[in-house]
């Protein structure tokens, strides 16, 4: 009898020992380790994870699954008889938290400053303020909303990002913390993300959107190449630049259409 289940408890024990052995292959780390101080390559990490599953618990924060949803392009829809169609803030260019230039303020961009003050009253809001991001290709060599440089190295012809994160925070204008803050996560270049419906906080003053830190693929692009189908994001490299339009709808303008899908 020993002889006769022997073999089956060989061959029991390999199919154990492969199960265990894939499961641990489901996702693989890539730490870029890069020696290059200028584009600030060294010490990125993303996790490359089995796209099937969505699955991410790097530090790469984004698995691609939101996707874009048309070009914004779009009219919107009055629901009380607006005429003013939902507003578009557009090429807004800027550095990472990371930039030196960012590292006294809580924000990279922010209706506040970076907006005309002849413009504050568009975010004058009772009920409604809707709004979602627009991806756009990386900008040419210049200086970002704030009139910083923006550095460009010796690769710049052939490295671009494919999606973008843009984190973003609103507040009232009387109060420096958040009142919400909202990730858009893995938006396609040219295309926006879904309508995240904010809540309106109670004031009588124009509220304050401010962007908080973006996220790119580009690194993970540029160390497995342009083929690669699935790269997560992570920050911008410390002195590039990322652009990006913010579409955002009020009382007094036209919503997004029932098309256009939330959050």
């Amino acid at each position: 009898m020993l002889k006769f289940f022997s073999p089956f408890k060989s061959l029991t024990t390999l199919i154990i020992a492969s199960l265990l052995l894939s499961g641990c292959f489901k996702s693989e780390k890539k730490i870029n380790t890069t020696n290059n101080t200028d584009n600030s390559l060294d010490g990125d990490v993303y996790e490359v994870t089995n796209p099937s599953t969505g699955d991410s618990s790097g530090d790469g924060s984004d698995d691609g699954s939101d996707g874009g949803h048309g070009d914004g392009n779009e009219e919107g829809v009055p629901d009380a008889g607006q005429v003013q169609n939902f507003f578009t803030i557009s090429n807004i260019i800027v550095h990472s938290k990371d930039h030196d230039s960012n590292d006294s303020r809580e924000y990279i961009w922010s209706s506040a400053v970076n907006e005309p003050a002849s413009s504050q009253n568009r975010f004058t809001t009772d009920a409604r303020f809707n709004l979602r991001v627009r991806a756009q290709p990386a900008p040419p060599r210049g200086n970002d909303s704030h009139g910083e440089e923006c550095s460009y190295q010796e690769y710049e012809e052939f490295y671009r990002y494919t999606k973008l994160d843009v984190e973003v925070c609103l507040r009232k204008s009387t109060q420096t913390s958040c009142t919400q803050r909202h990730t858009f996560e893995g938006v396609p270049i040219e295309q926006v993300s879904k309508v995240k419906e904010f809540s309106v906080p109670t004031t009588s003053q124009a509220l304050v959107i401010e962007v908080v830190d973006v996220r790119w693929d580009t690194g993970c692009l540029f160390d497995r190449g342009q083929s690669e189908r699935y790269c997560p994001t992570y920050r911008v490299w410390k002195n590039d630049c990322v652009k990006f339009d913010i579409q955002f709808s009020t009382d007094y303008t036209k919503d997004f259409p029932s098309s256009a899908p939330r959050y």
